[in-house]
């Protein structure tokens, strides 16, 4: 156990140096709350934090929730719903405010396991209401996890995200790529109940009604009730 967080936090202290000395990393906070109840329904809360530099210049905040029906250990489908809030660059929460969004979302998940190694396919279609607009958006995400431990405590993982943009404005502009998102981190298990990842997130993004960063520190902490 003591190796465990020797490394985890050798590799927080190296990440959180190489972001000190670049202005360019933003921050990426995730939140998130999971209940279990009648074996196999789940209630997920989640609120995320963003900031264009290193904890300054926030211009980002969510918080969404969602039931999410397991069927099997390899398939569930969830329906969510969201507030979700964008400001411009330049200060934190810095007016005006580029894009304040309500959101609904379907979800399915499909896992599998090939030796170690788990893979997870996420297919997510989102409603989009804006004050002046109403958008679609379909988005896939690839997920990796290695355990790099025996007991399956800390882990490797990687992950890729497309989005595409189905609406009429999209399509009469013949743009159906909105952006793609890859990151890679250290997954830790700190106790049966509470789990934490840190590492890297990097984005093209079109920039239409979204954040303008690139390259973020990412943590995440996962709480289940």
């Amino acid at each position: 156990m003591k190796n465990l967080r020797f490394l985890f936090l050798t590799s927080l202290i190296v990440q959180c140096n190489l972001i000190l000395y670049s202005q360019n990393f933003g921050t990426w906070n995730v939140l998130q709350l999971k209940h279990k109840f009648h074996n196999d329904w789940v209630i997920n809360g989640e609120t995320q934090l963003r900031s264009l530099s290193f904890y300054s210049q926030f211009h980002y905040y969510e918080f969404n929730g969602s039931i999410l029906k397991q069927f099997t250990k390899e398939c569930g489908i969830s329906l969510g719903a969201g507030n979700f809030n964008t400001f411009s660059p330049g200060g934190n929460f810095h007016a005006p405010q580029v894009a304040k969004e309500i959101r609904i979302t379907t979800l399915v998940l499909l896992n599998q396991h090939v030796g170690k190694l788990e893979i997870e396919n996420r297919y997510k279609v989102e409603f989009r209401k804006f004050p002046s607009a109403f958008k679609y958006r379909v988005r896939y995400r690839l997920g990796l996890a290695y355990p790099i431990q025996r007991d399956g405590k800390l882990k490797v993982v990687l992950a890729n995200e497309l989005f595409t943009s189905i609406s009429k404005v999209t399509a009469a502009n013949q743009s159906i790529f909105e952006k793609n998102r890859i990151s890679s981190g250290l997954q830790l298990k700190l106790r049966q109940n509470i789990q934490i990842t840190i590492g890297y997130l990097e984005q093209y993004d079109t920039r239409y009604y979204d954040e303008t960063g690139k390259r973020f520190f990412q943590l995440t902490t996962t709480i289940i009730l």
